[in-house]
């Protein structure tokens, strides 16, 4: 008997101080953000290769990508366009740089591209050539958002990587990312200055036609067109353009990443270098190194000190930063610990 009563005690004893169940569950464990060490290079990587060996020393950190999240969530299970983006971060003289790398199966670096819908010889006995209007819709370009928090106004920091009208001219543009409350659309606001390093390529006369073509005219498929090149108009009066050939939409200038500082302002203050699909690569994949001063000066960038709160987004053949869907994909916030 006194056995029993012995049992039947510690019994009581356990439930009373492990307890039966509780109808209160059990409160979910916030994940801590993930943390980037910055590491404090003793060279400065070289702004003409993305491949540049100092980057073998750092070890790429994998930070998931999905489009559920900000700034604006697709449907929830929706595939985003890369499972990662891959990053490493340096620091040299007061400069961040900072390598991105993620997957992408198509080279998006058409945006708003003309194509050619008809050719003839109905004017006059002239060789006639009739495109389609811009396509803004279905061409439109890669891209990377790096966006930094910290700015007093509570707007993003943020710094565009295109691959067309960015790429070439070797810059990032600088664009913050505002709106009055959590429900709006976020506005793109860009950063200070005017200097402009790509314009639409469009005939003022002739709506929906381009204006400029380059110099070896139909025999030419690239997708840039550069202001140094010996640029050619009215060329739709020549022979030899097939339907369906592309004319690029935007000229850019690939010279104005040489002007001092502070001539290129606050919106084109920060360098890149990229490449897409490099070879031996087991998937096409874009790298793209920005390279921009801790504290620019400027009041519309955030100053890199100890730490900065981080977000990345990579859209493919898509602009719209409002506009969810599989086409981009955005990390959670992460920190850069520098």
């Amino acid at each position: 008997m006194r056995h029993s009563l012995l049992i039947a005690g510690l019994l009581v004893t356990a439930l009373l101080l492990f307890g039966c169940g509780s109808d209160k569950p059990s409160e979910p464990v916030t994940p801590k953000p993930q943390r980037i060490v910055v590491t404090q290079g003793t060279a400065a990587p070289s702004m003409d290769n993305p491949e540049a060996t100092v980057w073998n020393g750092i070890t790429p950190t994998a930070v998931d990508l999905s489009t559920t999240l900000a700034p604006t969530p697709a449907v929830a299970g929706v595939t985003a366009i890369a499972d990662s983006v891959y990053v490493q971060a340096l620091t040299f003289h007061d400069t961040l740089y900072l390598r991105v790398r993620w997957a992408d199966n198509s080279h998006s670096v058409w945006r708003g591209a003309y194509t050619v819908r008809d050719t003839s010889d109905s004017l006059a006995g002239q060789p006639v050539t009739y495109f389609n209007a811009p396509d803004s819709v279905g061409r439109q370009e890669d891209q990377l958002w790096v966006l930094f928090a910290g700015l007093a106004s509570g707007d993003w920091d943020g710094l565009n990587w295109r691959a067309l009208t960015t790429d070439s001219t070797f810059l990032a543009e600088g664009i913050n990312l505002h709106r009055a409350t959590t429900s709006d659309p976020w506005d793109q606001v860009k950063d200070e200055g005017t200097l402009e390093v790509y314009r639409a390529n469009k005939d003022l006369i002739n709506a929906g036609y381009p204006a400029y073509f380059h110099e070896d005219t139909s025999s030419y498929h690239g997708y840039t067109l550069f202001e140094n090149d010996n640029l050619r108009t009215l060329d739709f009066f020549i022979r030899g353009w097939d339907l369906g050939q592309t004319v690029p939409y935007y000229i850019l200038d690939s010279t104005k990443f040489r002007l001092p500082a502070a001539t290129r302002g606050s919106r084109w203050d920060t360098r890149t270098i990229s490449d897409y699909a490099p070879l031996g690569a087991e998937r096409p994949e874009y790298t793209v190194v920005l390279c921009r001063p801790m504290n620019t000066g400027y009041t519309d960038d955030v100053v890199l000190t100890d730490s900065v709160k981080t977000k990345i987004g990579v859209f493919d053949n898509q602009m719209d930063i409002n506009v969810g869907g599989t086409g981009r994909g955005f990390t959670k916030e992460f920190w850069l610990i520098f």
